[in-house]
């Protein structure tokens, strides 16, 4: 019975520092990689607002796009009314 406590004794000796290193080791390891994921994490919410003001831009300069296609084809609809009125004018005073 006295030796097993002796062993007791001598396995707790070394396995109380190992646990403590593997304990600090562990808490050191996870804070850098918060850090790092932090980081990470900063970077694709800055990216994801480029990426929202950009798709913000592209909708808004469609609309813009579709107002000038609009704009263009009412010009060109007077444009072929005109030369349709003309070209029958021509015909009334030949």
């Amino acid at each position: 019975m006295f030796l097993a406590s002796e062993h007791i004794n001598e396995i707790l000796i070394i396995l109380v520092p190992v646990t403590l290193m593997l304990i600090l080791w562990f808490f050191k390891n996870y804070q850098e990689l918060k850090a790092k994921e932090t980081k990470k994490l900063h970077l694709l919410n800055l990216e994801f607002a480029s990426e929202k003001k950009l798709f913000i831009a592209l909708q808004n300069s469609s609309k813009e796009l579709k107002t000038l296609e609009l704009k263009t084809h009412y010009k060109l609809l007077k444009i072929k009314v005109d030369l349709l009125n003309i070209d029958f004018s021509l015909k009334e005073i030949i």
